[in-house]
Formats: structure tokens, C-alpha cells, sequence
């Protein structure tokens, strides 16, 4: 009987891990989501975009885009602030972004930046997601 019990409750604890991951609170995603961007694993900062934004931009657009970012900023660390939601599963988030920006022309040199960004966030399926505002 002991036997059985074990997979069933490796099984339980699979499931409830899995469950944590995907029903993030929004703090902790819109951390982890830049925390991919700051480190590069363009992979998992796409996963945070809503999925009808995935319908826009493909995986490897958004690595040509980023890349092309990376010419002249360097991401070094972002914290969430505060949000402001319209209702439980559409939300306003502030968070404090530094980067290195360096000029086209070197002999410019650089600086770094500490700024305050606000970003669209929603709710879908009990998982948030990032939402770009219109250009």
C-alpha cells in the first residue's frame, strides 16, 4: 500500500507546483517577466505577453526587436512599485527601470538611468499577462 501512496503524492505535489507557477500574483510576474529581460531569456519574458499579442509579434520578432534594443541599452534591474486596476483582471502597473543607454556615437559615452514606466497588465485564465500600448 505504501507503494501506491507515494506516486499519488509525487503526483499531488507536481500538480500543486505547476499550479503556483502559472497563478502568479501580479508583483511576482511583472518581477519575473523582467528579470528575463534583464538576464536575456527572451524566451520566458515572451511567455508574460498576452496571448493576443502573440497573435502580432512572434517569438523570434520580438528577439530581432530586443536585440536591436540592445545596441544602445542595457537593462540592469526593474522593480515593481504599484498598480492601479480598472477591476480584478485589467491592471496599470508602475515599476522603476534602471538601464545604461550609450549614444550611437561612442565618443559620447553613456549614462545610466533610473526611470518610472507604467505597463497593461490583464488577467486571463487566472494567469497575467503583459499587454504593449499602442506606438
Amino acid at each position: 500500500m505504501m507503494n501506491k501512496i507515494k506516486p499519488l503524492l509525487l503526483l499531488s505535489v507536481v500538480l500543486l507546483l505547476s499550479a503556483c507557477q502559472t497563478n502568479e500574483d501580479l508583483p511576482t510576474s511583472v518581477n519575473n517577466r523582467w528579470a528575463a529581460i534583464v538576464s536575456q531569456d527572451l524566451n520566458t519574458a515572451y511567455e508574460y505577453f498576452s496571448p493576443g499579442y502573440k497573435e502580432l509579434e512572434t517569438l523570434d520578432a520580438f528577439r530581432l526587436r530586443m536585440a536591436t534594443a540592445r545596441l544602445n541599452v542595457k537593462w540592469k534591474k526593474a522593480a515593481y512599485e504599484s498598480q492601479e486596476c480598472s477591476d480584478e483582471n485589467v491592471c496599470e502597473v508602475k515599476l522603476n527601470i534602471t538601464y545604461e543607454y550609450s549614444f550611437p556615437k561612442r565618443s559620447m559615452g553613456g549614462m545610466e538611468v533610473d526611470t518610472t514606466i507604467t505597463e497593461n497588465w490583464i488577467r486571463t485564465d487566472g494567469k497575467w499577462h503583459f499587454v504593449p500600448k499602442n506606438k
